[in-house]
């Protein structure tokens, strides 16, 4: 028996087809707005580059971090929580789709 599969390649879209994410419900949308519904279940109402910042800085030792980069940014909501946080010599944020990065 021969198996059949199928890789379903979404790089035309992410590179030329993606004009949002509106559509497109992750963990970090649902956290983004400090009125979200979301954030009520939670122990520390947070944004998720907040609650992400705090649970790797609870493990590692971030201070001797220099530099950061987020893959698959988005909107870049994660970066700048983690920006805002503390100064890093550099930042930078790589994502398939030119749209996203131009915001």
């Amino acid at each position: 028996m021969t198996a059949f599969y199928h890789i379903n390649n979404t790089d035309d879209y992410h590179r030329d087809g993606m004009r949002t994410l509106g559509w497109e419900l992750t963990v970090c949308n649902a956290l983004e707005e400090a009125q979200s519904p979301c954030r009520g279940i939670l122990i520390d109402p947070a944004t998720l580059g907040n609650l992400l910042y705090d649970l790797l800085a609870s493990k590692i030792a971030l201070e001797e971090i220099d530099s950061l980069i987020e893959i698959g940014g988005g909107y870049g909501y994660v970066i700048r929580d983690f920006h805002t946080r503390r100064l890093w010599k550099s930042v930078a944020m790589l994502d398939l789709s030119p749209v996203l990065l131009a915001q």
